[in-house]
């Protein structure tokens, strides 16, 4: 991936979008990638509200792509599985053979001056 590139971010039955990532370089000894451009848009679509977690999982293809899965706070709290609050992105239950990263959304993320996320 270069410094900027386009990817896509897939919701299963729901649909794409394109965003703008922006790559950092390494400090101490990791990477920065923010989404930029299209972020608000796919935070609006998809009604995200802070304390939501998204799991970005890697697809196998040409173009750098991620299917987003979105687990709602509110929903978390009262499935039957879930005995304890949530206090940790690493409490949300996943698993896949690719490559995938989960965000917790923070105000900054989420609402009407989103405007990018900074994570992986």
């Amino acid at each position: 991936m270069k410094n900027q590139d386009d990817i896509v971010l897939c919701v299963p039955s729901v649909g794409l979008w394109f965003v703008e990532v922006k790559i950092r370089s390494p400090r101490f000894k990791t990477c920065a990638a923010t989404i930029l451009k299209g972020w608000h848009e796919f935070a609006n679509d998809n009604n995200l509200e802070v304390g939501d977690v998204c799991i970005f999982k890697l697809l196998d293809g040409d173009k750098t792509s991620f299917e987003v899965s979105i687990v709602r706070f509110a929903v978390y709290e009262y499935l039957h599985w879930s005995q304890r609050p949530l206090t940790s992105i690493e409490d949300v239950p996943f698993e896949s053979e690719n490559p995938f990263l989960k965000v917790l959304m923070q105000p900054t993320y989420v609402g009407p001056k989103a405007k990018h996320i900074v994570s992986f």
